[in-house]
Order: structure tokens, then C-alpha cells, then sequence
């Protein structure tokens, strides 16, 4: 459950075993970027402040050093955007957990906010100078064109498809899980 992952995180819990693993008693070694402080998603889904993780947490500075750390440690527990772990699968083998039964994979589980964990992707340009400001906004204006014919393994989700699920956005950014 999402209950066991903020315990494993905490620091709560401290074996493998005592998690509900009982054949496999190693040192539970979380990792974490802890980055973005201000936006919805990924690790403040986990726990909301940084002062809340294990004082063993290990953080990381960028999504390779997690997926080493992750896949080369007996015990260890990190958090990476799902389409991470496809870009890096030749390098780096990491399992995901299911939460409450439910894949990290799950795109619909996702967009109706049933998985707990998720990573919201901003795009931005900036307002300045009349002919980037154009082809900024062409640039932005394709990508959300287009963004239903992202991939589904990379497990992305439109806003447009978050939107029409009851997902929470002030203009164009979400703010917001389903109320």
C-alpha cells in the first residue's frame, strides 16, 4: 500500500522482512532526489517535506545515480518516472512495486487517480522577444497537438485526458489530483 511505501521512506520500517517480505531479510536502503520542491508529484507524493525521509536516505543527484544505487544495492527502494526505467532497461534492471495491486504502468489506474504516485511534467516558455515567443508557442501548441500519440509505455497521461478525469488545473497547469 501507499501507507507501506511512506513507512519503508520514513524509516519506519527497517527490514525487508518486517515490510511483509519474509524471504527477504536485508536493510530496507531508500533512496530519493528530492527536487522540485514546489510542484505536485513524484517524491511529495511519497512524503510532503524533505525533514520526513530516513535519516538514512540516500539522495541521489540525477535518475542514472537512482537506478545504480537502486538496481546495484541489496534492499534498496527509490522513485523514478516510469519511462525512466524503459529509457535506461539495457543499462540498469530495477523492479516496480504494485501499490494496492495496482502497476506503476497502469495509465488508466493513473488518470483516475488511483495510483498514488506520479510525475507531472511542466512545459513553459518564456513570454520575451516577439519571433521565439512564436515559435515557442508553435512548439507548445504541436506538443499538446500531439500528446495523445505519446508512446503508452512511457505510462504519460495528456492533460487533456487529466482534465476530463476531474484532475485539478489552474489555466493550463495541474495543480491537482481528482477531487
Amino acid at each position: 500500500s501507499a501507507g507501506l511505501i511512506r513507512k519503508l521512506f520514513r524509516g519506519d520500517i527497517l527490514t525487508w522482512d518486517e515490510a511483509g517480505f519474509p524471504d527477504f531479510d536485508e536493510t530496507v536502503r531508500p533512496a530519493g532526489r528530492l527536487h522540485c520542491k514546489a510542484r505536485p508529484g513524484h517524491w511529495r507524493l511519497i512524503l510532503d517535506n524533505e525533514d520526513l525521509f530516513s535519516p538514512e536516505l540516500e539522495e541521489v543527484g540525477s535518475i542514472p545515480d537512482m537506478l545504480i544505487n537502486v538496481s546495484s544495492l541489496k534492499g534498496a527502494i527509490g522513485h523514478v518516472a516510469t519511462w525512466n526505467i524503459h529509457k535506461y532497461a539495457d543499462r540498469w534492471r530495477v523492479k516496480t512495486l504494485e501499490i494496492d495491486g495496482i502497476s506503476a504502468f497502469d495509465r488508466k489506474a493513473l488518470k483516475e487517480g488511483r495510483y498514488p504516485f506520479y510525475r507531472a511534467y511542466n512545459i513553459t516558455a518564456w513570454e520575451a522577444g516577439t519571433a521565439r515567443k512564436k515559435l515557442a508557442k508553435d512548439l507548445l501548441d504541436y506538443l499538446l497537438e500531439h500528446a495523445a500519440e505519446i508512446d503508452e509505455r512511457f505510462s504519460m497521461v495528456p492533460a487533456q485526458e487529466l482534465k476530463a478525469a476531474g484532475w485539478q488545473f489552474v489555466g493550463t497547469e495541474l495543480v491537482g489530483e481528482p477531487e
